[in-house]
């Protein structure tokens, strides 16, 4: 007889011998689940032979007409949509050949959101998922979701109706989230710019990330987008003004961000990078002028692509590209002086000249500039990856995407730029 392991991932909590989701997003309370706790853990090939594009037969209101099903970390799947910029994150448990999902979803545009309970029977493509070569080849994902608190009631169905384009899934394309998750703070479970978002960034179908770099008065790089401490970041503090003009001591006892988080260090941020994501590609927007803050991120760059580069060696993780971003011209002007700075890989934001000048292997034109055929052309023949930015329009993102133009965008809603990516 076999005997019966208890699921329960990180996102769980064991509570009067229940096991909840353990919900992100803040104000989503779910109640004690009813499929996943004494499941047993999906093994990789059944989490591969589910991804795919699925038909949308019940709740195409709330989530279209087709949704994309990709597991884009070992313990969380998510389904992208293209409506409202809604999504599903959700963790899988099986019985014999019966398979349960359960989390939660949520609209960015709409800002509704739900819980979220789904299965496949075992004639609906759970026997073909156990490696049953003689059942029916259907994937049907049979379940419901609700409004808010509410127990799930609102019927809503996914049917499989094809792989992810091969030459989608090995081509290198970066989704890249604005702000180290998508920068809408309020709506994701983390502020901006914290270790705390990266570690989950991957729920919302990205592999890159874009993040603020400033430095503190003596010295320190940490991660902190706007000019000066201000409500829309940080709670009330008795600290004003520029985080240049405080110690890094001073902000971590005296400074909390929106969701209580201290303000992370660039060291901080990029060792849960490596050791605890397997995000590939990181940008880093340089925020401070005039303090030499290239010259103290260069060995953290160094550092952590080495680190990372051993790990991929050993088949732990993907390999990560760490890149310093170029903004304006002091910060193109600091990385000249920098010795050796041909060297130094760079995301150069101006002019496709001043790429080519720091020896950029990443030109990032501004998305407002259209899609420009003729550099893009030149940029690529110069050997050059094209990452456009801050692109959130879901119709200008599904042109851009389709226009097969880039290596990857930068969005303050990347769950709709993977979607449109894997689709096409």
């Amino acid at each position: 007889m076999r005997r019966l392991i208890p699921f329960c991932g990180t996102a769980f909590l064991l509570i009067a011998g229940s096991c909840i989701f353990e919900d992100p997003t803040g104000p989503i309370t779910p109640p004690p689940c009813d499929f996943i706790c004494g499941t047993y853990p999906l093994d990789s090939v059944q989490k591969k032979n589910l991804e795919g594009i699925y038909l949308v037969e019940a709740g195409s209101d709330m989530f279209g007409s087709t949704v994309v099903v990709k597991w884009n970390t070992n313990t969380h799947m998510t389904i992208l949509t293209g409506q409202d910029v809604s999504y599903l994150v959700l963790q899988a448990g099986r019985l014999d050949s019966v398979f349960f999902f359960e989390g939660y979803w949520r609209s960015q545009n709409s800002r509704r959101s739900g819980l979220a309970r789904f299965e496949i029977r075992k004639d609906a493509g759970g026997r073909r998922l156990m490696g049953d070569s003689l059942a029916s080849d259907q994937l049907i994902f049979d379940g419901t979701v609700s409004e808010g608190n509410n127990r799930p009631s609102i019927p809503v169905v996914f049917r499989y109706q094809w792989a992810i384009r091969r030459e989608i899934l090995a081509k290198k394309f970066w989704v890249v989230a604005h702000r180290g998750g998508g920068r809408m703070s309020e709506l994701l479970p983390h502020s901006e710019n914290t270790v705390e978002l990266l570690r989950i960034a991957e729920w919302y179908g990205v592999n890159g990330v874009e993040i603020d770099v400033r430095l503190t008065k003596d010295g320190v790089p940490i991660l902190y987008h706007d000019n000066t401490l201000n409500p829309r970041l940080v709670r009330k503090t008795p600290m004003i003004g520029p985080v240049e003009e405080y110690t890094f001591p001073q902000l971590r006892t005296f400074v909390r961000l929106l969701n209580g988080e201290q303000i992370p260090t660039l060291d901080e941020a990029l060792r849960t990078i490596v050791y605890e994501t397997n995000l590939t590609f990181v940008w880093l927007d340089s925020k401070t002028e005039e303090r030499d803050l290239v010259e103290r991120m260069v060995p953290l760059l160094q550092q952590y692509t080495a680190e990372a580069e051993a790990l991929a060696g050993q088949g732990l993780r993907d390999s990560l590209e760490i890149m310093i971003g170029v903004p304006t011209d002091k910060v193109y002007e600091e990385i000249l002086r920098y010795p050796s700075f041909s060297l130094i890989p760079t995301i150069t934001e101006k002019s496709l000249d001043r790429a080519r000048t720091l020896n950029s292997p990443v030109w990032a034109p501004l998305w407002s500039g259209g899609i420009n055929v003729a550099d893009n052309a030149t940029a690529r023949s110069e050997g050059r990856r094209i990452v456009v930015w801050t692109l959130d329009d879901p119709q200008f993102v599904q042109e851009y995407v389709n226009s097969s133009q880039y290596d990857g965008i930068l969005s303050d809603y990347p769950m709709i730029v993977a979607y449109y990516h894997y689709v096409r």
